[in-house]
C-alpha cells in the first residue's frame, strides 16, 4: 500500500474529485483499451502532487478582517503565533466551559472537519 492514497472525502463530492484526479494524474495501469499501439507516447500528468483535502477558498487578510469586524459584537479574537501558548489557551478556555473557533488556511473538502475550520467545546458543559 505504499503508493495508495485514500482521500478524506468519500462522499458524493469525492466522486467528482476522484474523476478530476484521474484526469489530472493521467496515468493508467494495464494499458488503455482505446489505443492499439504501444509506440504512442504517454502524456505527462497535468498534476503531479497528491490531492489535498484543503481545497477550499483562501480568503485574503482584508476579507478576514472585514468578517471579524462584522462579527465583533459576538467575538473575542486573539491571534497567537506560538503554538504551545495557543494550545494552552485553547485547553484552558475549553476546561472553563468556553467555546473556541479555529480558522487556519484553506477550508476542508468533505464531510468532516480536519482542523482548519473547527468549533470546539466540551460537550459535558452546559
Amino acid at each position: 500500500f505504499e503508493n495508495t492514497f485514500i482521500p478524506p472525502y468519500p462522499g458524493d463530492d469525492g466522486i467528482a474529485v476522484g474523476c478530476c484526479a484521474y484526469g489530472l494524474f493521467g496515468k493508467t495501469s494495464g494499458g488503455d483499451a482505446s489505443t492499439d499501439s504501444e509506440e504512442e507516447e504517454e502524456a505527462p500528468p497535468l498534476w503531479n502532487v497528491t490531492l489535498s483535502p484543503y481545497l477550499g477558498p483562501m480568503p485574503t487578510n482584508d476579507e478576514m478582517k472585514e468578517a471579524i469586524a462584522w462579527a465583533s459584537p459576538w467575538l473575542d479574537v486573539e491571534t497567537i503565533h506560538d503554538e504551545d501558548e495557543r494550545n494552552d489557551m485553547i485547553a484552558e478556555e475549553l476546561a472553563s466551559g468556553g467555546v473556541v473557533a479555529i480558522y487556519h488556511g484553506r477550508s476542508e473538502l468533505g464531510p468532516r472537519a480536519l482542523g482548519h475550520r473547527s468549533i470546539l467545546a466540551d460537550p459535558r458543559k452546559k
